[in-house]
Formats: structure tokens, C-alpha cells, sequence
């Protein structure tokens, strides 16, 4: 079993510092309705009445990106309308990972967006034509790879525990932390099935303790029974809390469900979008990892393993054999990966350079896309 530590090593998912300059509360050069447009009315244009989950995180890349503000208002029809139908939030959260690339497109001068300026009945074109200095033109086509299916029920339990504990009245804070390496294959039921003691064994801990006795810095350590050698949980008061309307709660360390087939994603991707990317062009495949378990290291197993196969297996995927794939596939100049989690010795960014693309990727551009994420 792998681990991850949330606090430190987890990607900023909720803010993306880049400018050195702030547009806040008034949309300096933008006229709506013959008036100055704030931030808060383009929103509101892009949202309607809609509960949008990213909305605040939206407003912060409007607030510090005036290029990235003047591409939304420009655009400010389709994205709402996109927002509109999405069917779900991991759609909304699809959407938003469109946004997140061009934003981090906008802030290079050099470059020139346009949002889906090819008109496709099927929505099977590139999300993005961009050009760069004027002259060199390329595709966009972005995809995010979603949160595998036991992660989300990892995260299901997690937020059923937060809940029913951030109901309890009390100054404390609850932390949760895994206390051993578990390959127990039925890990997910044995802590479904342990739920209601976990978080008996919490509001148990939390009212017999007084909040006299657990001062301020102190704490307190606890072992839910049957599952003690799973995961520990400790119990405190942090200095300057004074509030009580509820406790609160946070996980640690938590466990990766490694499938180990995370590259036959990245593979479905690459065979999946290539279709939509245009001949005669130069193409970027904008992959976004919002998955806890999938990484650069299976972007580059799915390509060696793409190299391997045989013609019957390009002929199952819509091909007529190897080369016919491989003839589209020299039209993809190069994949940027953009993953929500930063670790040791690893940007965020990763870019991957076609070595036999028709349109080699500019090398100043592979230099800004791996560090854009530095940029203040």
C-alpha cells in the first residue's frame, strides 16, 4: 500500500499563483451593458443561478490574470453554456480543467488563444487553436483523467466520517492518520464496515473529554477498536480556537488503491483524442490528473506500451493497423500533463516531445510549460 501526505504534498487544487499584478473588483477594460463589469457580474453571467463548485477558485484566476479575465469575457457565452448542460460536477470539474490550461496559456504573451473555434456537431474538435509569435499555429485538446473508482469510495467514507463528526459541538480538531502498511486487498470494506465505531469511538473521546483539561497545544491519542492498526486518531485543541460550533476534521496520511493499470488510461486518452486532432497540424494533448493514483511514470509505460502492439490490436481500436496509427500519431507534437499533486523532485508540469511529430514543439515552449507553476 502506497500513502500520500495531503498537507504537503498535494497540488494548490484550489489557487494557481501567476501574475504580479491584481484586477481586483472592477474588470478595468471590460463594458457591460454600457457600465464597468466586476468580476462578481462576469461570474454571475458564466454561473446563472447554477452552484458551481470551482467558483471561487474561478474568481481568484480572474482576479490575478487580466489576460486570462479578458479570454473568459470574451468567451463568456460557451463557458456558460458548457456549465449549463454539464450533467454532473465531474463534468463541471472537466470544464474546469479546460480553464485551468487557459489560464496557464494566457500568461504567456507570446501566445494567442481561441476557445473551440472549430464548428463540430459532435463537439469533436480541438478545445483550443493557439498561435504562438505570430506565425506558429497548434491545437489544444484537453482531458482530465478522473479519480479512479476505489479512491472515490476511499473519499465517499472519509467524508461521511468529516461529517458526522463536524456535527458534534466542540473547540477541538480531530486528525486522522493511517498507522501502518496495510495490502489488505479488502481494506475499503473492512473500513466501511468499521464506520460507525470510528466515529463512535470519536464523539465518545470528544464528549468525556472537557475542555479544561485539553488545553491548547495539548492532545490526546485514540485507537478505534478493531481497526487500531489501520489508522489512529488524535485528538486536540489548537492554540487561539475559541469557537465551538462545531469540530473539525482532517485527514492525513491517507492510502493509494493502486490498480496497476493507471497507463491503460493514458493510453485510452491517446487513442481516444487523437481523432479529433486536425492533419497538416501541429497538435498538444493537454491531459489534467486529478486522480490520486495516476502519474507521468504511466504516461510514459502507456507510450512504450502504445509502441508494442500489433496490428490486431490497432484494427480493434478503429485503425486499419500499426502504421495507420502511427500516421496520426505523428500529427501529436507533444502531451503537457498537468497533475493536481506535486512530489519529491517532480513539478506539476510534465511535458512529453513527439520525437517523430510532422510539427516539432517549439523548445521555448516545452521551457515555459514545464514552469509556468513558478511564475509569480
Amino acid at each position: 500500500m502506497f500513502f500520500r501526505l495531503m498537507s504537503a504534498t498535494l497540488g494548490d487544487f484550489c489557487t494557481v499563483s501567476l501574475s504580479k499584478y491584481s484586477q481586483r473588483g472592477i474588470i478595468t477594460a471590460l463594458e457591460h451593458k454600457g457600465s464597468v463589469m466586476t468580476i462578481e457580474e462576469l461570474l454571475s453571467q458564466l454561473f446563472k443561478q447554477r452552484s458551481i463548485p470551482f467558483r471561487r477558485e474561478l474568481s481568484e484566476w480572474l482576479d490575478i490574470s487580466a489576460a486570462f479575465l479578458n479570454f473568459c469575457q470574451q468567451n463568456a457565452l460557451k463557458i456558460a453554456k458548457k456549465l449549463a448542460t454539464a450533467k454532473s460536477d465531474e463534468d463541471v470539474y472537466d470544464i474546469r480543467s479546460e480553464l485551468e490550461i487557459a489560464l496557464l496559456l494566457c500568461e504567456n504573451k507570446k501566445l494567442s488563444i481561441e476557445y473551440e473555434k472549430y464548428e463540430s456537431s459532435d463537439g469533436r474538435a480541438p478545445d483550443f487553436f493557439v498561435t504562438y509569435n505570430g506565425t506558429f499555429t497548434l491545437n489544444v485538446e484537453v482531458a482530465r483523467i478522473r479519480e479512479s473508482a476505489p479512491m472515490k469510495r476511499y473519499n465517499s467514507w472519509l467524508a461521511r466520517i468529516r461529517d458526522a463528526v463536524k456535527e458534534f459541538r466542540s473547540p477541538f480538531f480531530v486528525y486522522l492518520d493511517w498507522t501502518a502498511n496495510d495490502n489488505d486487498p479488502q481494506l475499503l470494506q473492512i473500513l466501511e464496515e468499521a464506520e460507525v465505531t470510528v466515529v463512535a469511538s470519536i464523539l465518545d473521546a470528544i464528549s468525556s473529554t472537557a475542555s479544561d483539561t485539553l488545553t491548547c497545544g495539548k492532545h490526546i491519542h485514540i485507537a478505534p477498536p478493531g481497526i487500531n492498526h489501520l489508522i489512529g486518531i488524535t485528538i486536540t485543541r489548537p492554540e487561539g480556537r475559541h469557537s465551538s460550533e462545531q469540530t473539525y476534521f482532517t485527514a492525513g496520511i491517507f492510502p493509494l488503491f493502486y490498480t496497476n493499470k493507471e497507463y491503460r488510461k493514458f493510453g485510452d486518452i491517446i487513442l481516444d483524442k487523437l481523432s479529433q486532432l486536425f492533419t497538416g497540424q501541429a497538435n498538444v494533448l493537454a491531459p489534467c490528473v486529478t486522480s490520486s493514483t495516476h502519474e507521468f511514470i504511466d504516461l510514459e509505460d502507456s507510450l512504450l506500451s502504445l509502441s508494442q502492439q500489433s496490428d490486431c490490436f490497432y484494427s480493434q481500436k478503429g485503425y486499419r493497423d500499426k502504421a495507420h496509427f502511427d500516421s496520426d500519431f505523428s500529427w501529436l507534437s507533444a502531451i503537457f500533463l498537468r497533475s493536481m499533486w506535486s512530489s519529491c523532485g517532480h513539478n506539476r508540469n510534465q511535458v512529453w516531445c513527439n520525437p517523430n511529430a510532422a510539427y516539432p514543439f517549439p523548445h521555448e515552449l516545452v521551457s515555459y510549460l514545464r514552469t509556468v507553476e513558478k511564475r509569480t
